[in-house]
């Protein structure tokens, strides 16, 4: 978050709605509006239609969206402008590791941020009484 705001992050990606909203569950009021405002000056990329409707929800109209909507679609989009540039990614901790590879292979700095966690639910069956 504070490179975002401090404007030191190139490209900010978000790989699902979900880690737009955990990122912003995190943050205070103050915090949240300082990082709706960097980011609406920053290149951010939604991984899909999902990821950007939150983004226009919470302000940011100018996201980029690439064709093929993947970890591999960032990084064939992103690949020939990153190098030497800073990129944050907020995401899950299960998140694919071609993203962050891919991105560093092209030259960009990258930092992870694991906003939030994947699980899966056991559904047990119900004893009848």
């Amino acid at each position: 978050m504070q490179r975002v705001i401090d404007g030191t992050s190139d490209y900010v990606v978000f790989t699902s709605a979900n880690g737009i909203t955990f990122t912003l569950d995190k943050l205070s009021d103050v915090e949240k509006e300082n990082f709706i405002t960097a980011l609406k000056k920053s290149k951010v990329i939604a991984i899909g239609p999902n990821t950007e409707k939150e983004l226009v929800k919470i302000g940011i109209e100018n996201s980029f969206l690439p064709a093929d909507y993947s970890s591999e679609g960032i990084v064939e989009a992103l690949c020939p402008e990153v190098k030497g540039k800073t990129v944050d990614l907020a995401r899950s901790a299960f998140g694919a590791k071609v993203l962050v590879e891919g991105l560093e292979k092209c030259g960009a700095t990258v930092y992870e941020t694991h906003v939030y966690t994947s699980a899966s639910l056991k559904v047990q069956p119900r004893k009848s009484s």
